[in-house]
C-alpha cells in the first residue's frame, strides 16, 4: 500500500483516477482506471489475504441486507427516479 496521507477516498479509489473535473476524457481513460484499480485490489489481496475475506464478508451481508426486498427497493427506485424528473 502507498504511503500517502488519509484522504476522504481509499487509495486505488475510482475518484483517485479520475481528473478533476469529475469524467473521464474518453473511455480508453476510463478502461485504463479500471484496469488499475483491478490491477491496485488484486496486488492488496496477493498481500492481505484477509482482505479479500474481509471484503467478501461486507458483500454477503449486503446482500443478506436486500434478501426478500428486491422488489420494495425497485418500487423506491422508480419513485425517486420519477420525482427527480418532476422536479427538472
Amino acid at each position: 500500500m502507498r504511503n500517502s496521507p488519509p484522504t476522504a477516498e481509499p487509495p486505488g479509489s475510482l475518484a483517485e483516477t479520475r481528473p478533476r473535473g469529475g469524467a473521464f476524457r474518453n473511455e480508453r481513460d476510463a478502461r485504463e482506471a479500471v484496469e488499475r484499480l483491478a490491477r491496485d485490489q488484486f496486488e492488496l489481496y496477493r498481500r492481505q489475504p484477509k482482505e479479500l475475506i474481509s471484503h467478501a464478508n461486507r458483500e454477503t451481508s449486503a446482500i443478506d441486507g436486500y434478501r426478500g426486498r428486491q422488489l420494495l427497493e425497485l418500487l423506491q427506485n422508480a419513485d425517486d427516479a420519477a420525482e427527480a424528473v418532476a422536479s427538472t
